[in-house]
């Protein structure tokens, strides 16, 4: 399987496959929906938010929901992936990550002029569920992700 590269030989990553679509594909039915009358998004706003833009301006902050270490895809796909495979590595108690994430303001470090961005953080009675999340993703990669038969497979697949 090849995937496309950027001008510096990086592969793309998939938020800037979003970021495409969204801008090219999906832009009329974003900013034509009737729901969205009320609120004028536009595709190129939220294509800056996946791309991490400084244009995503004070939305920058929702983009840790979609690509940060307690992002919802992370935490769906280790859950699914956990059940589909039979495995119990990627369980971890996302009821109570859920109930327990909160908008931290970070305070200014010395010297600083601009307190920084608020961002997603924990509860203390949430730590151990961050945690777990953590330690499932650490499992799922050594015990799944890289297991031997699944490389092999991939190996196979790719004709090498």
């Amino acid at each position: 399987m090849c995937f496309p590269k950027d001008a510096r030989g990086k592969h793309y990553k998939h938020e800037a496959y979003s970021a495409t679509a969204i801008k090219h594909v999906l832009k009329d039915a974003i900013e034509g929906h009737t729901l969205n009358e009320k609120f004028g998004i536009k595709a190129e706003e939220i294509a800056s938010l996946l791309e991490g833009k400084s244009a995503a301006g004070g939305r920058l902050f929702w983009r840790q929901l979609i690509d940060g270490q307690m992002d919802a895809d992370r935490m769906d796909y280790l859950l699914r992936d956990s059940l589909h495979t039979g495995v119990d590595y990627g369980k971890y108690d996302w009821r109570r990550l859920l109930n327990t994430i909160q908008i931290i303001q970070m305070q200014p470090r010395t010297g600083e002029e601009v307190s920084p961005e608020p961002r997603l953080g924990v509860a203390e009675g949430g730590v151990h569920a961050a945690e777990a999340l953590v330690l499932a993703r650490y499992y799922m990669f050594t015990q799944v992700y890289f297991h031997k038969t699944r490389v092999a497979y991939d190996h196979h697949i790719r004709g090498r």
